[in-house]
Formats: C-alpha cells, sequence, structure tokens
C-alpha cells in the first residue's frame, strides 16, 4: 500500500497500482455487475484514449451528469489520466442550472447518463449544450447493462494501438499541482461558486485516512453519496482503490 503522496503522485496512480499487483480481484460491485481492478483499469486507459482522439488537452475540463455508479468513476479516472479536469453535475440540477455551471467551467466533453428514474437527462443535457460552441462532444452512458452497442460501451471496450504510448506521454508533461476536479459550493448565500482541486489535494487526504482506517484488501466501502457532491469525489472511492478494498 503506497505510504507517500509521492510514491502516488497523479489521481488515477492509486488504480494503476492496485491493478498492476491484484488485477483479478473485485474492485467495485454494482447491483449484479462486478468489475475487476483489471477490468477496471482497462477501462479507464481505453476512455483516456478516446480522450486523447477527441482532442482532449491538459487542463480541459470534462463534464458528467450521472448518478452514482462505476462509469462515473471511469470517467472521473480517465480525464485525469490525461490530466484535464472533471467537472461533476448532478443529476437533480435544472436545464437552469446546468445552463448556469456549464458557462461558468467549459467543458469541452460531456458525459450524460440516458435517464435517472424518471428524468430524462442526457436529452436535457443535449439541448442545454447545443447553444454552446465549447461543448464539442457529448457522451451518453447508458443506465442499463443490457445496450453494449451505446456508444459509451464502445469507448471503454477499444483499445487503440498507440493509446498506451500517448497516455504515456501526456503523463509526462503533467505536474501533481495540476488541477483535477471541481466542485461548486453550496449557493447557500448566492451563485454556486466553482473550487478547483489538485492531484496534490487529494492524493494528500488518501494516504493517512487509509492508514489511521486501517484500510487494507479485506475491507468494503459503500459509497452512497451524489458523486458530483465534495465529500464523494474526493476521498471515499480512493480509499479502496488505493488499499485494495472494494466498493
Amino acid at each position: 500500500m503506497p505510504t507517500t503522496s509521492s510514491t502516488i503522485p497523479f489521481l488515477s496512480d492509486c488504480l494503476t497500482d492496485t491493478a498492476a499487483r491484484l488485477p483479478d480481484k473485485v474492485a467495485m460491485v454494482f447491483e449484479d455487475a462486478r468489475v475487476t481492478y483489471g477490468e477496471f483499469n482497462t477501462q479507464v486507459d481505453n476512455l483516456a484514449g478516446a480522450l486523447l482522439d477527441l482532442g482532449v488537452e491538459r487542463g480541459d475540463r470534462v463534464g458528467i451528469v450521472c448518478s452514482t455508479r462505476p462509469e462515473y468513476l471511469v470517467v472521473y479516472l480517465a480525464a485525469a489520466r490525461v490530466g484535464a479536469i472533471l467537472v461533476g453535475f448532478s443529476v437533480a440540477h435544472t436545464h437552469i442550472e446546468i445552463e448556469r455551471l456549464l458557462d461558468l467551467t467549459r467543458p469541452v466533453v460531456l458525459f450524460a447518463i440516458d435517464r435517472f428514474h424518471d428524468r430524462e437527462i442526457a436529452s436535457m443535457v443535449a439541448e442545454t449544450a447545443a447553444p454552446r460552441s465549447y461543448v464539442r462532444t457529448i457522451v451518453t452512458i447508458p443506465s442499463s447493462s443490457d445496450n453494449e452497442s451505446a456508444p459509451f460501451r464502445t469507448l471503454v471496450s477499444t483499445s487503440a494501438d498507440d493509446g498506451p504510448t500517448r497516455i504515456a506521454e501526456r503523463r509526462a508533461t503533467l505536474d501533481p499541482d495540476d488541477g483535477v476536479l471541481i466542485v461548486f459550493t453550496s449557493g447557500s448565500t448566492g451563485v454556486p461558486k466553482a473550487a478547483e482541486l489538485t492531484h496534490r489535494n487529494i492524493v494528500t487526504n488518501i494516504i493517512p485516512e487509509i492508514r489511521e482506517l486501517g484500510l487494507d484488501e479485506s475491507g468494503v466501502v459503500m459509497l452512497h453519496l451524489p458523486m458530483n457532491h465534495v465529500s464523494a469525489p474526493l476521498r471515499p472511492p480512493f480509499r479502496p482503490l488505493s488499499s485494495a478494498a472494494r466498493w
């Protein structure tokens, strides 16, 4: 288990390290699905390569409107792996809220779940993003595992021959103090403000928490918070990833 932030300078290294050691260990359980660390890392690599194909540059914002599910973490870590900054939006956000936060953060790529309960999320996001030229690509995340032909499924299951080389080249340009996540304030006293967090910010919080909690390979962490909430994407997912536990 890594013990210093210098061991894992970048957020996605939490996954890379554990996948190399324990590729067949279950990393995530969601409904009836079981995803191993090896499978998880491969999906992240494939999507990272796809983001490079889409022209995502270091420091670009990648937005996601999705509930708490494995696809959210795949997008999060793929964006981190290519030096992009993830911007999370709530599935409960209204059209007007999405509009305001899009203009505040200007993501170049948007991922959106097709629906959440009775809300059609992807269509609402597409309609809101349509007049905004800075959004170059919108990818729909299928809420049902039956839809294997969905573009998102294709992106995470397809590997380009030069993908690993290009990801390594991009990694060489990154710095631990680069931004990796934007979260929004509550807006209780006004319009929500965007706060940017770095790889180092998050990693240096993960390491002592794993040590103090005594989390190891036998651990199980329940992730129940909405992923766009400040508490969810900062630490809970990465405690199990860094200690080879399961969530």
